[in-house]
């Protein structure tokens, strides 16, 4: 069984891997060489702790997509398919077409309490470290990034009280997708889906743009096609069903270069009462006409 995901994170991956030792073993030698606490050894400890933040982040990211791939998810939306709790309009369960999630919600909690305890935790130090040497014009600056640490460790909470969210399990009916085409999504929920109070599910089509200024560059993101598909406070359409998605005829197919990318994506936002809603992004592949 395949699926229809973009996947370019591999040599994003590798090199950020490379970069985050590199950076981690030269601020850790650099500490080594400027032992006493001058503007220096701060500089090293910064770089070390960013490594240390990227390489963490980055095999926290690579662990959790090997060990938590795709498979858990085909078997159950197939299971589900074949036993007829998961409707489709043809009624045929063969080899539906899994919409993988661009984002695991365990490798974002993962990440982000990683980073946010090494980031702190490193600006924390040095930061009393300028402050046992009344040094104080860098320690409000530096203190400035111990509250971004903070604020870090806050969105890691939040992040980890969305795993136990319901999960949810879209499937194609139609594996190449091009501008024109119409296939049936279908989608389904594991865990306690009653909780979710309200429903939306988005097709959006995401246009983003970088530009140089000087020496630095931006990007601009900015949606060239909404369509909601799902909006629904009714339990039993909730809980799983179907919709006929059409794709305009007239609209930019998948398309990525060094300073323009079009992609193309399904949101599922779930409303809970007193809990951190559901926030997933699935990417979808809409091909060049042929």
């Amino acid at each position: 069984m395949s699926t229809n995901k973009q996947d370019g994170s591999g040599c994003a991956t590798i090199l950020g891997l490379l970069i985050g030792t590199g950076m981690l073993v030269g601020g850790l030698y650099g500490m080594q060489l400027n032992r006493a606490a001058g503007a220096t050894f701060y500089y090293c400890a910064i770089t070390a702790g960013i490594g240390a933040i990227m390489l963490l982040g980055h095999l926290a990211g690579f662990v959790t997509k090997i060990f938590g791939g795709s498979s858990a998810s085909e078997q159950n939306f197939k299971r589900a398919m074949a036993n007829g709790t998961c409707p489709t309009e043809s009624g045929e369960p063969d080899q539906p077409l899994i919409i993988e999630a661009a984002e695991s919600r365990v490798a974002v909690a993962v990440g982000s309490w990683i980073g946010g305890i090494c980031w702190t935790g490193i600006m924390g130090l040095i930061s009393a470290g300028l402050l046992q040497n009344k040094h104080w014009i860098p320690f409000l600056f530096v203190s400035v990034f111990v509250l971004i640490g903070v604020a870090i460790l806050v969105f890691a909470f939040y992040s980890t009280l969305q795993i136990f969210n319901p999960k949810p399990i879209l499937a194609s009916s139609q594996r190449d997708l091009y501008p024109g085409s119409e296939f049936e999504l279908s989608w389904m929920f594991r865990g306690d889906v009653k909780k979710i109070q309200h429903l939306e599910i988005v097709l959006e089509g995401i246009e983003k743009v970088s530009y140089r200024e000087g020496t630095r560059t931006r990007t601009e993101e900015r949606p060239f096609f909404l369509q909601k598909i799902v909006d629904s406070e009714t339990p039993e359409q909730i809980a799983k069903g179907f919709e006929l998605v059409a794709l305009p005829l007239e609209t930019m197919h998948s398309f990525q270069s060094t300073n323009n990318s079009f992609t193309w994506q399904i949101r599922v936002l779930g409303k809970i009462a007193m809990w951190p809603d559901i926030h997933d992004r699935f990417e979808i592949v809409v091909l060049a006409p042929r």
